[in-house]
């Protein structure tokens, strides 16, 4: 019986620290994304569109002005992936 509660705290702590990396990934690719930063390095990168959705969720969270450059920026990212 110990050992069940115990993996289920492993499983539940494997979630969370999946789930703190994503955001981790999703917030620096924000960066990158509304400050034009390393545009041609993102564009060949395998986990961008995986980061991309929740980058697009955390700039609704954020002022206007970043909010504007991310979205300039992710439809310049989203427009070459459909294109390749």
């Amino acid at each position: 019986m110990k050992f069940a509660s115990f993996n289920g705290q492993i499983e539940c702590w494997s979630r969370i620290r999946f789930i703190r990396g994503w955001l981790i990934g999703s917030v620096l690719l924000l960066g990158l994304t509304a400050f034009e930063v390393q545009t041609e390095r993102l564009k060949g990168s395998g986990l961008a569109p995986y980061f991309l959705p929740g980058s697009r969720v955390i700039a609704i969270l954020t002022p206007y002005e970043l909010k504007a450059k991310f979205l300039v920026g992710y439809r310049a990212m989203e427009r070459w992936w459909r294109e390749h």
